[in-house]
């Protein structure tokens, strides 16, 4: 008796121990679960913040290209504004020959000023004595300077415009 007693005993250690690492084996996939569920939500988490970005940036985008076209359409005006104000005299005057001073170049990019790019076209075409007001073969010849000027952006922007504008004319005829 005292054999069975010392097996009864010795199989209930082995199953105590079994016990505790079927317990253990559990509690480590609980664990894994619970690290595989948090992983997932952080995931989650950051497609979603991705997705916001994305489409807080394709307003930002849109916003940007809704005030380009304002300033290009303000571009224009002051264009106009600015051969309107030159003197009859130097609408007669020849163009000048400046040297170190070349047309700028727009690309419609948001780190470049549209303003900048206004005051430079302005500034090249004074100092060129270009007055494209006055003249409508000054003007022409000064707007296929800033067209040929435009990249990028607001190069597409302008010959959106142009078709748009091709387009409105075809129609009426």
């Amino acid at each position: 008796m005292g054999k069975n007693k010392a097996a009864a005993e010795k199989k209930l250690k082995k199953a105590a121990k079994e016990a505790v690492a079927s317990g253990r084996k559990i509690k480590r996939e609980r664990n894994d679960l619970k690290r595989k569920a948090n992983q997932q939500k952080m995931i989650n988490q950051l497609l979603e913040a991705q997705a916001q970005t994305h489409t807080q940036m394709m307003r930002d985008q849109q916003v940007h290209q809704e005030q380009q076209l304002i300033l290009h359409q303000q571009l224009q005006d002051a264009m106009n504004q600015l051969a309107s104000q030159q003197p009859v005299e130097q609408q007669r005057d020849t163009e000048r020959r400046v040297e170190g001073l070349s047309m700028p170049a727009y690309h419609g990019h948001l780190n470049e000023s549209i303003g900048l790019f206004i005051h430079r076209v302005k500034t090249f075409f004074m100092a060129k004595n270009l007055n494209y007001e006055q003249n409508e073969v000054v003007e022409a010849r000064c707007l296929a300077m800033v067209v040929a000027n435009l990249q990028g952006q607001s190069a597409a922007w302008y010959r959106k415009r142009k078709s748009d504008e091709v387009r409105r004319v075809a129609e009426r005829h």
